[in-house]
């Protein structure tokens, strides 16, 4: 079994982080374009960032053989991360059990 609550699909996980603002989006957005080798938003490309996102990269051929899918529902990650990743991997047909845990400390 592998878990992971991390940033999945990094477009869309820019996208929210950019239209949060605030102190903790400028530090999510930060953390996103050093992960993917990108300076700015504008400058960084689709391909570059799909490249590096699990909910990109999922294929029938390359299910795990189980995968647990987790969040808090008030965690920095935003549930939409998990609930990306579990519905692609339903999509590929991978077994998969995604879990949305009260509060923040899903750890």
């Amino acid at each position: 079994m592998v878990t992971l609550s991390a940033t999945v699909g990094f477009p869309t996980a820019l996208t929210y982080w950019e239209s949060a603002g605030g102190p903790q989006g400028r530090l999510q957005v930060t953390n996103i374009m050093s992960a993917v080798g990108c300076s700015t938003p504008t400058g960084c490309p689709w391909a570059l960032e799909d490249q590096w996102s699990a909910d990109q990269r999922v294929t029938a051929a390359n299910c795990p053989a189980r995968w647990l899918v987790f969040n808090s529902a008030n965690d920095e990650q935003p549930v939409q991360q998990a609930d990306a990743l579990s519905a692609v991997l339903t999509a590929q047909g991978c077994v998969n059990t995604e879990t949305i845990v009260p509060g923040t400390a899903h750890a």
